[in-house]
């Protein structure tokens, strides 16, 4: 496929710096009731953005590292050894002997939806100013950073300082993260979040895939070269400082979960990048991709531009 020689062409380079953890899921297999015990089905899995990001990326083709820190329990071999089978270069991936690897606990309703998440994350709290200029040799030698949210202020903004903004790109987590973004948007290349970030962010909520593309118009007027901001089921909006538009999602069953959609829409857009493309096709892949993740049983199936090309 012409892509995909495109891609094994070029190969470009792209660091992922953020979390790397276990995500714990639980799925109640009945109507949620808070404050009382809920039967529920439960799977744990790698995960973390820049890691579900990284690996995303290595089903796309491109050579790709992920820069993190995890526990040393006995699960930190698993954690990299989970990379390795994945395709992702784990040689900055650094293991605290002190403490434990974060984690991410989700419970979810019946139909997939989010009911409450549980952030266990105080290790990334090292990823710091200093962190990164320790390691300042390391990373610089890729094309691309992505970095998400979970690293903490001073990281960010280090990272946004001395990189070229064409070459930083940032997606947020959560809204209670991306605030991190907010002091340093005019050195963010490219920025990828959803509705409520967004929202959080601007200091006011938007609304609807026309609400997204409102939000990505105002964020590059804050400085980002260019913002792609996700709908849900509805799709993305995307923006850069001359032109905007929308894609609209594939037509998904009512009972797909967005499980990991978010993490294959910044993947596809960061491939797209890499590779030149435009915004447009950037928040196409995007929401094709999303698709693909939302219409699987797996949140984390790899991905393949096959997969991706099948949506349009």
């Amino acid at each position: 496929m012409e892509n995909q020689d495109k891609v094994a062409d070029r190969k470009p380079s792209v660091l992922c710096l953020g979390a790397l953890h276990w995500d714990l899921t639980l799925q109640s297999l009945s109507s949620v009731a808070l404050g009382e015990s809920n039967p529920v089905s439960t799977s744990q899995t790698p995960g973390g953005v820049a890691a579900n990001v990284a690996v995303n990326l290595a089903s796309l083709g491109l050579s790709v590292g992920l820069a993190s820190r995890i526990g040393g329990d006995s699960s930190a071999a698993e954690l990299k050894r989970y990379l390795a089978d994945s395709g992702v270069d784990d040689a900055l991936v650094e293991v605290d002997r002190e403490g434990g690897s974060a984690t991410y606990t989700t419970i979810l309703s019946p139909e997939g939806e989010v009911v409450v998440g549980a952030a266990d994350m105080a290790l990334y709290d090292q990823l710091d100013k200093d962190y990164w200029q320790y390691r300042h040799d390391h990373i610089v030698a890729w094309d691309l950073w992505c970095i998400d949210s979970n690293l903490p202020q001073s990281g960010i903004a280090y990272l946004a300082d001395v990189g070229e903004r064409s070459r930083l790109i940032a997606v947020a987590v959560s809204p209670a993260k991306v605030s991190r973004f907010g002091s340093v948007l005019p050195g963010i290349g490219t920025l990828v979040l959803n509705l409520a970030e967004a929202g959080e962010l601007l200091g006011r909520a938007h609304h609807s895939l026309d609400g997204a593309r409102r939000a990505a118009r105002e964020i590059t007027r804050c400085g980002v070269e260019q913002a792609f901001v996700t709908a849900g089921k509805e799709g993305a909006a995307w923006a850069t400082s001359i032109d905007d538009g929308v894609v609209c999602s594939p037509p998904l069953n009512a009972a797909s979960s967005l499980s990991g959609a978010g993490d294959a829409f910044a993947a596809a857009a960061v491939a797209a990048i890499a590779m030149g493309e435009s915004a447009n096709k950037a928040a196409a892949w995007g929401v094709n991709a999303a698709s693909v993740v939302a219409g699987s049983t797996q949140a984390t199936a790899p991905l393949s531009w096959e997969q991706i090309k099948n949506f349009e």
